[in-house]
């Protein structure tokens, strides 16, 4: 086996090395609903998708600074311990397995919700978020197809997943997105009253870019949600180009652009 470690991106064949974004400052907010004060962090969050083709590969290597891990398709921890190299990639309880009938254990769980389909269809997801929340699991939600559904729509289905417990919400956007309609879902999102944790700090972006995309065009995108909107969550993708969520290295030049303090510290073992 070879092993390298470096302190910079560096892009391999078929995985990718990631990196935590930090901003060194915790925020202090007062509950008016629960009547106590909620601690939450300002750090720049990254949660990385992992790759699709993941069974029959002999995979290792360590990422280290995600804030999460979501897996692409339903795994068991043994085989996602057995997979990937997991030694200091995120936290142990952060690794969400997607679900869509039942909740069967009580790990992490990824659930998506369908934002642009008629209200009844939602109860489904919610439910599972209810469950979730009973047991004491972990729940990631997505909701996707956000922008073909109106912002009011998105943000009442935020409110009800923040609502059944829910820390970490991920809205999906298409990298054609404008500036200007980010704003307007990101306003929408972050005026829901939530008890506990604030909806500014429960939401974050999953952007969805073609292969064919402008590359500048998602570049601003993501620039406007960083410095002019302080999104504090954000999915992306460590599998190769194949991949239609934004990568890490775009995200990485993004925020560099904007002076947000970046530390990269990856070390990577590829088997033979």
């Amino acid at each position: 086996s070879q092993t390298t470690s470096f302190k910079i991106p560096f892009v391999f064949p078929e995985v990718q090395a990631l990196f935590s974004f930090i901003l060194k400052w915790h925020g202090d907010d007062y509950d008016t609903q629960s009547g106590v004060h909620v601690t939450y962090s300002n750090f720049v969050m990254v949660h990385g998708l992992m790759p699709e083709e993941s069974r029959g590969k002999d995979w290792r290597f360590q990422v280290k600074g995600l804030a999460s891990a979501t897996l692409p398709t339903k795994m068991s921890m043994d085989e996602f311990r057995t997979t990937f190299d997991t030694r200091n990639t995120c936290p142990s309880d952060s690794v969400y397995t997607p679900v869509e009938g039942i909740l069967e254990s009580t790990d992490a769980a990824s659930i998506d919700l369908l934002v642009d389909l008629p209200r009844d269809q939602w109860d489904s997801p919610l439910s599972l978020c209810s469950a979730g929340q009973s047991q004491g699991s972990k729940v990631k939600v997505c909701l996707r197809n956000a922008l073909e559904a109106d912002p009011s729509e998105v943000s009442l289905a935020a409110c009800l997943v923040a609502d059944a417990g829910v820390e970490l919400i991920m809205v999906e956007v298409q990298n054609e997105c404008t500036e200007d309609d980010l704003e307007e879902l990101w306003e929408e999102l972050v005026g829901c009253d939530i008890a506990g944790l604030p909806m500014k700090n429960r939401i974050g972006l999953r952007l969805q870019c073609e292969d064919s995309s402008d590359e500048e065009a998602t570049e601003r995108l993501l620039h406007a949600a960083v410095v002019e909107l302080g999104i504090k969550h954000f999915d992306v993708s460590l599998q190769s180009d194949s991949s239609n969520v934004v990568s890490y290295q775009t995200l990485h030049r993004v925020l560099g652009s904007a002076e947000v303090m970046a530390e990269v510290e990856c070390s990577l073992e590829l088997a033979r």
